[in-house]
């Protein structure tokens, strides 16, 4: 496992080097706007598939079987296939023209006020500073994982921070570049790394077919149709979860760094090759995973699979895997927050980087797991942004005013939810116990409201052609 983790943290190290010596100090933030078709898919791919997609989603397979893939796998695959040809190739088009590269700035241009871009670019930090911190801690729970097997063990602190100077360093170093080209490494390492993983699970238990049998004796549930039936609401709140790519903020800036509208198609056309291949995966990870233990175990089944297997080589795999998938996500999230506090685009300042990692990995081994829980409220947020943001995209101006009373609006019913479910209780929060969570109702409202700025934008627009004539 040693050695294979040792290659790992060389080929990366070698694709960094590489990367920094040829991108050009100016070209710290935007990559030149020169990322290619190929690339660019394996960028979004990485950059969105956090820790979920090899930790959650096998934890979430172990008790519910394809209810994960159904319910946000599938939704996954559809939504954010439109979202990037709605909003990405429009951002790209815009971004080169305009010369932006944050959600605020996109903002600013189409309301005219750069308190509306403020207000945009503070929300998506306190949203995004949670998905931070939950890669960092749990890249430093598989290192600690790794060196405990060698009977050595470093406090979480240490492991955490040697996954924070990681990442930090080939960010810092490389900027947009290294990060483009270290994410489509890690984004192969991880979807051939998860289909092995799964492939090597069904071969240990006799194949396809039998593994499926012993499979069904133990959790029949799991092949009943009318079992994933029982909460629609729970599945309707796991897809409207998938909304939130549209507004984030590392998302956008990959978006605003293609070298054309017309590179997205592959990032269109494939996207959901790619979800089917990890989401299936994943899940069977998670569910073949009820034939190594008798019960859950209390840490996440695919990390939990490292010492149970026995065998170096998938259990290296296993950990590459998850690390690769953690850091794909974790490095463009961090370069896209400092970038938010940038002054402009023409002076490079990396001081951002360094206070937005220092924050983040004090968080990070401050919190407890209860972290985990405040990553899908943060999704929730930004799943409310992405309607408003998409007016901002596909309109060539903006009501500012009622762009503020519509955020102001997320804000207040975002915090409400919030505050409810502390009072009674996080986890399996929903209102009025239906099963819906507050993402549907806050996406609802942010639609209702953006559909009332296109309205409005297009009166303005008639009232300006009568005036003119």
């Amino acid at each position: 496992m040693l050695i294979i983790l040792t290659l790992y943290l060389a080929m990366l190290s070698m694709v960094a080097y590489g990367s920094m010596k040829s991108a050009p100090r100016e070209e710290f933030y935007t990559g030149g706007r020169k990322t290619g078709s190929w690339v660019l898919l394996l960028t979004l791919f990485a950059t969105n598939m956090t820790s979920i997609s090899l930790i959650g989603v096998p934890d979430q397979a172990f008790d519910s079987g394809f209810m994960v893939f159904i319910s946000m796998g599938v939704s996954t695959a559809l939504i954010v296939p439109f979202l990037f040809h709605t909003m990405g190739r429009k951002v790209c088009e815009q971004s080169r023209r305009y010369g932006f590269l944050t959600q605020g700035d996109l903002v600013h241009l189409k309301t005219g006020s750069k308190s509306s871009g403020a207000m945009i670019s503070s929300i998506s930090i306190l949203f995004l500073i949670p998905y931070i911190v939950i890669g960092l801690k749990g890249g430093g729970e598989v290192l600690s994982l790794v060196f405990s097997s060698y009977q050595l063990t470093i406090p979480e602190y240490l492991s955490t921070g040697v996954i924070a100077l990681l990442v930090f360093g080939y960010v810092f170093l490389g900027g947009m570049t290294t990060t483009s080209r270290i994410n489509t490494v890690q984004a192969i390492i991880f979807l051939v790394g998860a289909f092995y993983i799964a492939t090597y699970l069904f071969s240990k238990w006799g194949g396809f077919s039998e593994s499926l049998h012993l499979l069904q004796t133990q959790k029949s549930g799991f092949f009943n149709p009318s079992d994933y039936l029982p909460n629609p609401g729970n599945t309707v709140s796991l897809a409207f979860l998938a909304i939130s790519v549209g507004a984030f903020p590392h998302i956008f800036s990959h978006w605003c760094t293609a070298k054309s509208p017309d590179h997205f198609k592959q990032s269109i056309r494939l996207y959901p090759a790619c979800i089917l291949i990890l989401w299936l995966s994943s899940s069977f990870i998670g569910m073949l995973s009820n034939l190594e233990f008798a019960q859950k175990p209390d840490e996440p089944v695919i990390i939990a699979l490292i010492g149970d297997l026995n065998n170096e080589f998938v259990a290296g795999i296993i950990a590459v895997s998850v690390l690769a998938a953690i850091m794909s996500s974790l490095d463009s999230q961090l370069l896209g927050a400092s970038l938010i506090f940038q002054k402009s685009q023409k002076s490079i300042e990396k001081m951002p980087l360094a206070i937005m990692i220092l924050l983040c990995y004090a968080l990070a081994i401050c919190t407890t797991g209860n972290i985990f829980q405040l990553g899908v409220w943060s999704l929730a947020g930004f799943a409310a942004l992405t309607p408003l943001l998409m007016v901002c995209v596909r309109q060539n101006s903006v009501n500012k005013v009622l762009f503020n009373i519509s955020l102001a609006v997320i804000v207040i019913l975002w915090l409400g939810f919030f505050m409810h479910a502390l009072a009674v209780g996080f986890s399996s929060y929903s209102i009025l116990d239906t099963g819906i969570a507050p993402v549907v109702p806050l996406v609802v409202i942010s639609a209702l409201f953006s559909l009332l700025l296109v309205v409005t934008n297009q009166k303005d627009t008639t009232q300006k052609a009568i005036h003119i004539r």
